[in-house]
């Protein structure tokens, strides 16, 4: 990336308002979910993808774990 691009992101999470300064203060823009980048809560991030958004490039979480994320595929893969 050369230093005249910036970085879109959407930002899913109750704290949006916590993270979006600090994005902006970094030089990175945030936008809707057309964002190629996710900053999200795996279960808002879900229930944007069930709605019909364009699946991201990325995805990053901003809490651990990937359950709403996976859902039953957790149960498909298991053995």
């Amino acid at each position: 990336m050369t230093r005249d691009q910036s970085t879109t992101v959407c930002v899913l999470d109750e704290e949006a308002a916590v993270y979006e300064p600090l994005l902006a203060r970094a030089g990175i823009v945030t936008a809707g979910p057309e964002a190629p980048i996710w900053l999200a809560q795996p279960d808002l991030a879900a229930a944007e993808l069930a709605r019909g958004a364009n699946t991201p490039q990325w995805i990053q979480s901003t809490w651990a774990g990937v359950r709403p994320l996976v859902g039953s595929r957790l149960n498909e893969a298991s053995p």
